[in-house]
C-alpha cells in the first residue's frame, strides 16, 4: 500500500478545523482550509510514500515522490494499460475533502471540448497560469460529484432566462434593472425550431445578416450547420458518431428550417 500526502488548498472560504482536525494536527489551523487534494492535479499533486516492502515499518518510509511523477515515470504501471489508453497517462479523477466556512464562489465547468479549446486559446495567448484573469488551468473538463458528510447545500444548474429576469425584477433594486432586461431580451433571441431525442434545433434574433444556418444544442454541447448548402460550421463537444447523425437530419429538415428561417426574418422578428 501507498501512503498519500494530501495537499491542502488555502481559499479564504475555508474553516479552520476541520481539515486540521481530520489530518490529527493542532486546532485550529493557522488560516483558513477549504480543501483538501487527492490526485495528481499539476498544482498540487499528492506526494506519495511507497514502501518498499510489506515489512517496512512506517518510520521507515523513504521520502516521498509527487503521484504525477510517478504516473509520468510508469502510466501503465501505475494506472493500468486501459485507464492509460483512455486518459493519455493522467489520472482521471481528483477526490477532494471540502470544508466550507462560507459559501463559495459560483463556478462554470466546461466541457472535455471547451476546455481543451480555452486552454490552448490561452496558452496562444501567453496568459501565466497565475494570473487571475486566467479562466483555464488545465484542459481537462471539470464535471462533479459531490457527496456531503455533514449537512451541506449545493445549487446546481442555471436557471432559464426567463425565470432569472423575474427573480431579479422582484426585487425592486433598480441597479439590477438593466440586467433583468437584458435576460428578458436573451430568452427571447433564441428562436426555437425543433426538438428532437433530447437535441435542440434553433437560431439566434440577430443572426439575419448571416447565411441562413441552424445551431443544435444537447447538454453542453452544441454545434451550428450552414444550410446552403448543409455543411458543419462550427463543432464544440460533439463525437464524429453525433455529427454524422445531426447532419443527416439537418438535410431531412432543411426545407422546414430554411422555411422557419425566412419565416422570422422576413416577419421583421
Amino acid at each position: 500500500m501507498d501512503l498519500l500526502d494530501a495537499k491542502t488548498r488555502d481559499y479564504d472560504w475555508g474553516t479552520t478545523d476541520a481539515i486540521a482536525e481530520l489530518q490529527g494536527r493542532p486546532v485550529p489551523a493557522p488560516g483558513p482550509e477549504a480543501e483538501l487534494w487527492m490526485g495528481a492535479h499539476p498544482t498540487a499533486p499528492s506526494g506519495v510514500r511507497r514502501l518498499p516492502s510489506s515489512a517496512t515499518p512506517p518510520a521507515a518510509l523513504a521520502s516521498s515522490v509527487t503521484l504525477d511523477t510517478l504516473i509520468a515515470a510508469d502510466p501503465q504501471g501505475e494506472l493500468g494499460p486501459e485507464v492509460t489508453a483512455r486518459f493519455g497517462g493522467r489520472l482521471p479523477f481528483l477526490l477532494k475533502v471540502l470544508s466550507a466556512a462560507r459559501a463559495l464562489s459560483i463556478q462554470v465547468h466546461p466541457s472535455r471540448a471547451q476546455a481543451e479549446a480555452g486552454y490552448a486559446d490561452e496558452n496562444a495567448r501567453r496568459v501565466p497560469l497565475g494570473d487571475p484573469a486566467r479562466n483555464y488551468v488545465d484542459d481537462w473538463p471539470k464535471p462533479e460529484l459531490l457527496y456531503a458528510l455533514t449537512p451541506f447545500e449545493v445549487a446546481a444548474g442555471l436557471r432559464t432566462p426567463a425565470d432569472a429576469s423575474a427573480l431579479l425584477q422582484a426585487l425592486e433594486v433598480d441597479e439590477l434593472k438593466p440586467l433583468a432586461a437584458g435576460l428578458t431580451d436573451l430568452g427571447a433571441a433564441l428562436a426555437t425550431v425543433l426538438r428532437w431525442r433530447g437535441y435542440r434545433f434553433y437560431f439566434f434574433s440577430n443572426e439575419g445578416s448571416e447565411p441562413r444556418h441552424i445551431h443544435i444544442d444537447r447538454g453542453e454541447n452544441t454545434i451550428k450547420f450552414w444550410l446552403d448548402p448543409v455543411s458543419i460550421a462550427r463543432n464544440i463537444g460533439f463525437s464524429q458518431r453525433e455529427q454524422n447523425l445531426l447532419l443527416a437530419k439537418v438535410e431531412e429538415e432543411r426545407t422546414r428550417f430554411i422555411e422557419a428561417w425566412n419565416e422570422y426574418f422576413n416577419s421583421g422578428a
